[in-house]
């Protein structure tokens, strides 16, 4: 596995597909996140996670499930109670705390492989998240820093998919 971080980048999710298979990209701030859907961008504010993981599979089915339930398991960690809302958010109450997006490139209908990307607001401003969205930091008395919970993120990623 290798990790490659940046302090800034456009999105995490197209350098990951320019990197080798089990490469995870991560980046302090991205200029052109997005989300799920046409249009939908990703808040890249200081103090988030924001990572990509380029994975050489063949079978996609699952993958928003199985980034889903990592980042499920590692909010747990730190003593939150997260639930998942269909297909890939994670919420902690009313608020959103955190997005999962694959994407899959396709050559008719073989998959090239897969990109995962997780947004989670970690240690973001309070004044710097949309309407809706919740910071971990605002909820834990010992919250991680960023570094701390995407190493616990990916080795709960690497753990679900072995």
């Amino acid at each position: 596995m290798k990790i490659k971080h940046l302090e800034e980048c456009p999105s995490t999710q197209d350098l990951a597909w320019e990197c080798e298979a089990d490469t995870f990209v991560v980046a302090d701030r991205q200029t052109e996140g997005r989300g799920r859907g046409h249009g939908r961008e990703w808040v890249s504010a200081p103090g988030g996670l924001y990572m990509s993981w380029r994975l050489d599979i063949q079978d996609p089915n699952g993958f928003s499930l199985l980034g889903g339930l990592a980042v499920l398991r590692s909010l747990l960690h730190w003593q939150v109670e997260p639930w998942l809302k269909w297909p890939n958010d994670c919420w902690i109450g009313r608020n959103k705390i955190a997005g999962v997006l694959p994407d899959c490139r396709w050559r008719g209908s073989q998959c090239l492989g897969l990109v995962l990307g997780v947004g989670v607001n970690v240690r973001v401003e309070p004044a710097s998240l949309p309407k809706g969205a919740v910071s971990l930091h605002q909820l834990c008395t010992k919250p991680p820093t960023v570094e701390e919970f995407g190493e616990y993120l990916r080795a709960q990623l690497v753990d679900l998919l072995a």
